[in-house]
């Protein structure tokens, strides 16, 4: 039974690392996103190119809230890939007890 218990565990939490990597990644994009675009922002800032300053300002905002979103979503995901850590875990030392 505790071979089972520890294949369903790493059955289950492997898609949720997978998820949580997958969010990691999206936000380290968007980060590096936003360090590209604000410097571009303050290259056209210098130069006066008000369209480009207001296109890059929009990109920066929108990368800014899908960082945001991806936090969320990450806090979320590793919720619950820790409460079902913690739920295998104490299967685990229950079967432990009793053996």
């Amino acid at each position: 039974q505790q071979y089972a218990i520890l294949t369903a565990k790493a059955e289950s939490l492997s898609s949720l690392k997978a998820r949580i990597s997958t969010i990691e990644e999206g936000i380290t994009k968007r980060e590096q996103d936003v360090g590209r675009n604000t410097q571009e922002l303050l290259e056209a800032s210098v130069k006066g190119k008000a369209l480009e300053i207001r296109k890059l300002s929009q990109s920066v905002n929108e990368a800014k809230a899908g960082i945001e979103k991806l936090f969320a979503e990450l806090e979320t995901v590793t919720t619950e890939h820790d409460a079902k850590a913690s739920e295998f875990d104490q299967q685990l030392n229950e079967l432990a007890e009793i053996s």
